[in-house]
C-alpha cells in the first residue's frame, strides 16, 4: 500500500553494470540470471524511496532482458505492490530503443533523467502516456510542487479555464498511479512533485 506520509522521498543511485557484473545484456536468459539481483535490491529496503537505475556502461540491453528484469519490477509499483519510484539515466541509444519498444507493448512509462553534478537536470518520458497527463507532468516538473487547485488557478489565468479542478485532481492522482509524482498532504489539499525533486 502506497504511503500519503510527508516524508521524502530517498534517492538511490543504482549501478546496473555494477549490479549484473557485464556491460552485455542480451535476451530472457540474461535477464533470468540477473533477476534476483534487480528484485533483492528493489526489496531489500522497504522504505518509500526513488531508485534510480543508471544504465551507463552498458553497451547493449534487449527489449526481452527489460521485459525479465525491470518490467515486472514496474507492474508491481504501479499496482501498489512497492512503494518505490524509477528513474532511468545513462541509456545509450540502442538501449533506450529497446527499453521503449518494451514499454510501449507492455502500455507502461518512465522516467529518463540527465543528470548534472549528482543532480537531476532534466527529465523525458518515455513509453505509452496520454498527451494530456504528459502535459500535467510537465506543468508539475515546470511548478516543483503543486496542488490541483493551485494547477486550475494557474489555467485559468492563461486562459485555459476549461479544466476544472476535478480534472486536475484526477490527472495528479493517475500520475501518483503510475508512480512518476510523489503525493504529499500538507494541511488539507494534497501536493504533487517528482519523485526527486527535494521537499
Amino acid at each position: 500500500m502506497m504511503s500519503d506520509s510527508p516524508q521524502p522521498a530517498m534517492l538511490r543511485r543504482v549501478n546496473v553494470r555494477q549490479l549484473t557484473g557485464s556491460d552485455t545484456l542480451v535476451g530472457k536468459t540474461d535477464g533470468q540470471r540477473d533477476a534476483p539481483k534487480f528484485v533483492n535490491l528493489v526489496f531489500g529496503d522497504d522504505r518509500e524511496e526513488s531508485l534510480l537505475w543508471d544504465w551507463s556502461g552498458i553497451e547493449v540491453a534487449t527489449a526481452s532482458y527489460f521485459a525479465t528484469t525491470i518490467i515486472p519490477l514496474m507492474r508491481m509499483i504501479t499496482s501498489g505492490e512497492l512503494a518505490k519510484y524509477f528513474l532511468f539515466a545513462g541509456l545509450n541509444k540502442n538501449c533506450l530503443d529497446e527499453f521503449a519498444l518494451v514499454l510501449n507493448a507492455e502500455g507502461l512509462v518512465a522516467m529518463l533523467v540527465k543528470l548534472k553534478n549528482e543532480k537531476v537536470a532534466s527529465v523525458d518520458l518515455v513509453g505509452k502516456l496520454d498527451p494530456v497527463y504528459a502535459n500535467t507532468f510537465r506543468e508539475v516538473i515546470r511548478h516543483g510542487a503543486i496542488s490541483a487547485a493551485e494547477l486550475f488557478k494557474h489555467s485559468q489565468s492563461r486562459g485555459k479555464s476549461q479544466i476544472g479542478k476535478t480534472a486536475w485532481v484526477n490527472r495528479l492522482t493517475g500520475l501518483n498511479r503510475l508512480r512518476l509524482l510523489r503525493k504529499e498532504k500538507v494541511g488539507r489539499e494534497f501536493v504533487f512533485r517528482a519523485p526527486f525533486m527535494e521537499v
